[in-house]
């Protein structure tokens, strides 16, 4: 049988010997509404219509902190070296200065190097008093920044010299040396102008080579002793290294002792803590077996004090038993004495039940239900009940 409903019709829909879901084909169709009305073929959608799924995700960028990156550009941008920092003007010497300790106190050079450019003699010279003054202030305002052999280096060294008084050591030893030359050379003689002037070109000489020949010197001195103080900072480091690994252990050691010192005082602590808890335990215990106890006795007392009452009691009913009895019995024999001049004359009549009285027997029956025979119910309470219980009326015997 084929199915002609129209739904069953729709639920399927064929393209090109594919079968698609109903959902399927309403999404080309809408595809292909879109690409129309956007002036696109949707016969040729290899083409045109060529799309890619792309990611909205932004990356996200890396926050640059201006401060750091301006220090970065301008250590960079700081000359290191001895000989440009020396070609410079006493105030630019002066300026390299304050930026390289300024950058030095965040860390972005190291302070070795501007030890080395400032204990050159080349740094101080041409310095006139005021520029002086003014490095020796940043010099010994940032002290710190440098290692206990060089602070006292720099100390006694020629930054230190600058005086208020507008003059320096080396400024000084200069100024007496050309006035000693000054005056031996007007005090030499009189001679000639030619004679002064061959004198004066040979001291020019002898001065010129006097100086080549100490400039090598102190070149020669600067370097031995900046290999010494390389030495001295290799040992000093070393030395620096081993004091810091000593104090290190002995920190570590100091820990340690504290450690055993606080887990003593714990473990004491706890200890008294056990100690009071079992002690509050036992007391505990002993109050509740010393409460156990007297519940005990007193129960005990009070079973003691009961049976006396009991048998108060029984004894109380027993009597009144009795003498319920003896009453009964009286009526009884009466009732007895009464029939028997009846049985004689042989004349038997009914005996009546108001004759025993009614009361008597629910007492005897309660008196039964209520003390059931014992070994104490002997002797006339026995003999009651025995009569009691073998007695019928006379109308009954026959």
């Amino acid at each position: 049988m084929i199915n002609t409903n129209k739904s069953a019709a729709k639920m399927a829909s064929f393209s090109s010997g594919i079968m698609l879901s109903r959902s399927e084909a309403q999404r080309q169709k809408g595809d292909e509404l879109r690409m129309r009305a956007a002036g696109i073929d949707p016969t040729k959608i290899d083409e045109q219509w060529l799309g890619e799924v792309m990611s909205r995700r932004q990356k996200k960028e890396a926050k640059v902190d201006e401060d750091v990156e301006k220090e970065k550009r301008l250590a960079a941008e700081l000359p290191m070296e001895k000989s440009e920092v020396v070609s410079k003007k006493p105030e630019g010497r002066l300026t390299w200065l304050h930026k390289a300790l300024v950058l030095a106190a965040k860390g972005r050079i190291p302070v070795p190097q501007i030890y080395n450019i400032i204990q050159s003699s080349k740094f101080t010279s041409g310095v006139s008093s005021k520029v002086g003054l003014k490095m020796k202030g940043l010099v010994s305002a940032n002290l710190h920044l440098f290692k206990k052999e060089q602070q006292k280096s720099l100390q006694s060294g020629r930054l230190m010299d600058f005086s208020k008084d507008g003059s320096s050591g080396s400024e000084e030893e200069k100024k007496k040396s050309k006035k000693r030359k000054h005056s031996n050379s007007y005090s030499a003689s009189s001679h000639s102008r030619h004679s002064r002037s061959r004198s004066r070109s040979s001291s020019r000489r002898s001065d010129s080579r006097k100086k080549k020949k100490k400039r090598k010197k102190e070149k020669e001195k600067e370097k031995e002793k900046e290999k010494e103080k390389d030495r001295s900072r290799s040992h000093d480091d070393r030395s620096h290294e081993k004091k810091e690994k000593e104090r290190e252990k002995e920190k570590e050691r100091d820990r340690d002792s504290d450690d055993a010192v606080k887990k003593k005082k714990k473990d004491k602590a706890k200890d008294k803590k056990e100690e009071k808890a079992a002690k509050e335990e036992k007391a505990h215990k002993e109050k509740k077996e010393e409460k156990s106890k007297k519940d005990k006795s007193h129960k005990e007392d009070k079973v003691k004090e009961k049976p006396g009452k009991e048998d108060r009691k029984a004894s109380k009913a027993a009597k009144e038993a009795a003498a319920k009895l003896a009453a009964a019995e009286e009526e009884l024999a009466k009732a007895r004495e009464e029939e028997e001049p009846q049985d004689e004359e042989d004349e038997p009549q009914e005996v009546p039940e108001a004759a025993v009285s009614s009361y008597n027997f629910q007492d005897a029956s309660q008196l039964d239900e209520r003390f059931p025979p014992s070994a104490q119910a002997a002797g006339a309470m026995g003999s009651v009940k025995m009569k009691l219980s073998g007695w019928k009326p006379a109308c009954l015997r026959m």
